[in-house]
């Protein structure tokens, strides 16, 4: 019996590998993109149950995507659209329910909603969908211990998943500050924001309260044109960012 398709259109490899490590119990078949044009390639190519969409990528908006399934309901068989972002203001979420979007989903997205979603979408009942995730796994280090709640409240109580998802967001942190770097350099507050908008949510389920402060006040320093509050709020966010980079792997 073939397995229900998933697609997963998101720009950000730690965002993808967390989906990845959500799901991997769920009796579906998850295929992954960066990009609005190789994700209407996949869905042009085969049928899918859901596709599961941020908004903010690095080149089209998955808003896009939202349009163009609503224009060509037959592309990809006519799946199910959920949208995830951390920009779900009213007036984004009545926009994308005009446009078709099934679910809306706020970043970070906590684990049993994400688990949620899929099962709503492809009709498998929760309690053999989560008889895994229900299992102790994963150790977190005594000398770097999970912020209080943090495990709880966005992982579903998973060790394991938030071992890896902070294991791979730390990987990414040195790069992320090479991107701010250049965006600062190049007064690029499009490629600013868009980082900004990503790290907040990251920040945020890592539990790193104060770093996603900063990175949500540069968020609005961009969306304002006020180019002299991002110069003031980055060198903060990239002192956090380098030092949460050096422990990787620790």
């Amino acid at each position: 019996m073939t397995r229900p398709q998933v697609l997963l259109v998101e720009d950000d490899a730690a965002v993808r590998r967390f989906v990845q490590a959500a799901l991997e119990d769920i009796e579906v078949d998850l295929h992954m993109t960066s990009g609005i044009a190789d994700a209407v390639a996949q869905l042009a190519a085969a049928p899918f149950a859901l596709v599961l969409t941020d908004l903010m990528l690095g080149g089209e908006s998955g808003r896009t995507l939202v349009q163009r399934l609503q224009r060509e309901p037959a592309l990809g068989g006519a799946p199910l659209v959920a949208v995830y972002s951390a920009g779900l203001t009213p007036d984004v979420c009545a926009e994308l329910s005009r446009l078709g979007a099934w679910r809306l989903l706020h970043k970070p997205v906590p684990v049993a909603d994400l688990r949620q979603c899929v099962r709503d979408a492809v009709g498998i009942p929760m309690v053999l969908a989560d008889a895994a995730s229900a299992e102790p796994q994963g150790q977190v280090s005594q000398s770097r211990p999970a912020p209080a709640g943090v495990i709880e409240t966005y992982f579903g109580g998973n060790e394991r998943i938030y071992l890896g998802y902070r294991e791979a967001c730390e990987q990414q942190f040195p790069a992320d500050v090479a991107e701010g770097d250049r965006a600062v350099a190049a007064q690029d507050a499009q490629a600013m924001r868009r980082l900004a908008h990503s790290l907040k949510s990251v920040l945020q389920a890592l539990g790193h309260a104060q770093a996603t402060d900063v990175a949500r006040a540069i968020d609005i320093a961009c969306v304002k044109n006020d180019w002299p509050g991002v110069l003031r709020q980055w060198p903060v966010l990239r002192v956090t960012l380098l030092g949460l980079g050096a422990t990787a792997g620790d």
